[in-house]
C-alpha cells in the first residue's frame, strides 16, 4: 500500500499500531523522513505497522543533484532514489507462543525466554525464566514427564495446562478467549528474482537478500540452509515443509528480522533437528514440529503440535523491537 499522505499522519499511524512504544523505531522513522525532505518526498505506506518511504532526486523529474567537480568530464547531475521501511512491534507481533486452538506436546519439551539483545544463543545453560505458552484450548496437551516451561502459561477462558508440563512461573486462565490479528497477504515480485516456489536439495545454502517476498509454497530437502543479509518480510500463500537437519536464520539472529505471514488454511511442517529464528505469524495456519527443533523468536498458529525434545526461546527483545527494512539507495 502506497498513498501519499502526510508525515505527521503517517507518524500518528505507525504510534497508533504500535503495541509499545519504541524510541529506536521512532528515531529510525524520522531519519527516513528527514532523508525523504531532503529529496523531494514522494509517497508514504503503512502496513502493519511499517511506513515506507519513497524519495527521489532525478533529472526526470528536475530535481537532481547538481555535480560541482564532474562537470569537468560532463557530469553535471546524479540520480537519488531512496526507499525505506521502517517496522515497529505492533499488535499482530506474537507474545510467546501461541496454540489458539490447541498445543499439543509429547515429551522433553524445554521452554524458556532470551534477549537477542544481549545474546543469539540461548542454550539449556543459558535462558531467562520469562517464557510464554499460550493457547485456548489444553495447553501441553499430551505432555509426559520432562517438559518445562520457565516462565508463565496463558490459557483462554475454556483452556487448561496439561499436568504433564512443569510451569515455574504463574498460570493465569483469562475471562475470555486470545485472539489474533488476520493475516493479509503482500503480493510482490521478490527480490533478487527468488522463486514465488522456493524448492531447495539437500545441502543447499542460500543466502537471501532482505526485503519482501511473496511464496506460494515452500519445500526444503535435507541440510539446507536459508540465511538473510538484510532484514525481511515473508508472505506465505501456500504450505512450507522443511524435511530434516535445515536452518532458517533471520538477518543477525535476530528474529525481528524476519517476519513470516502465513495465510490460512494452509500448514507448516518441520521434521527433525530443524533451526527457525524468526517471528512467525499464521493464526488460521497449522504449525508442526517433530523432534529436535530449536526455535528462537515467537509464534501464533491455529495449533501448535510439538513432538520430542523440542527447544522453544521467547525473544524478549520483540517487545520493544525495530527495524529499518529493505533500505536501497
Amino acid at each position: 500500500m502506497k498513498n501519499p499522505i502526510g508525515i505527521i499522519m503517517a507518524r500518528r499511524i505507525v504510534l497508533r499500531g504500535s503495541t509499545y512504544r519504541s524510541r529506536r523505531g521512532m528515531v529510525l522513522l524520522y531519519v527516513i523522513i528527514i532523508c525523504t525532505m531532503l529529496c523531494g518526498f514522494v509517497s508514504m505506506g503503512v502496513d502493519f505497522g511499517r511506513v515506507q518511504v519513497n524519495a527521489y532526486r532525478t533529472a526526470a523529474r528536475s530535481t537532481a543533484i547538481p555535480l560541482l567537480f564532474a562537470k569537468v568530464i560532463g557530469i553535471n547531475t546524479c540520480d537519488i532514489k531512496l526507499t525505506g521501511v521502517v517496522a515497529t512491534a505492533t499488535s499482530n507481533t506474537p507474545v510467546g507462543f501461541t496454540g489458539l486452538n490447541a498445543f499439543p506436546v509429547n515429551k522433553s519439551l524445554f521452554a524458556a525466554s532470551y534477549n537477542s539483545a544481549i545474546t543469539t544463543s540461548p542454550s539449556h545453560a543459558s535462558y531467562n525464566s520469562n517464557g510464554v505458552l499460550r493457547s485456548n484450548g489444553n495447553l501441553g496437551q499430551g505432555a509426559h514427564a520432562g517438559c518445562w516451561l520457565h516462565g508463565d502459561a496463558t490459557v483462554g477462558s475454556g483452556g487448561s495446562v496439561a499436568g504433564g508440563i512443569n510451569v515455574t512461573g504463574t498460570i493465569t486462565t483469562l475471562p475470555g478467549s486470545i485472539t489474533a490479528p488476520a493475516v493479509i497477504m503482500q503480493v510482490v515480485a521478490n527480490p533478487g528474482g527468488v522463486s514465488q516456489t522456493p524448492n531447495l536439495s539437500s545441502n543447499t545454502t542460500v543466502n537471501w537478500s532482505g526485503g519482501i517476498y511473496y511464496f506460494t509454497s515452500l519445500t526444503v530437502a535435507d541440510a539446507c540452509t536459508i540465511n538473510f543479509t538484510g532484514p525481511a518480510t515473508v508472505y506465505l500463500n501456500g504450505s512450507a515443509s522443511l524435511h530434516d537437519n535445515n536452518i532458517l536464520r533471520a538477518y543477525n539472529g535476530i528474529p525481528a528480522n524476519l517476519v513470516i505471514y502465513h495465510a490460512a488454511g494452509n500448514t507448516f511442517i518441520a521434521h527433525d533437528n530443524d533451526t527457525l529464528v524468526a517471528v512467525y505469524n499464521g493464526p488460521g495456519s497449522d504449525l508442526t514440529f517433530h523432534n529436535g527443533a530449536l526455535i528462537e523468536g515467537a509464534m501464533v498458529a491455529k495449533t501448535i503440535t510439538l513432538a520430542d525434545n523440542n527447544d522453544l526461546y521467547y525473544d524478549e527483545a520483540l517487545k520493544t523491537s525495530a527495524q529499518v527494512i529493505g533500505t536501497t539507495h
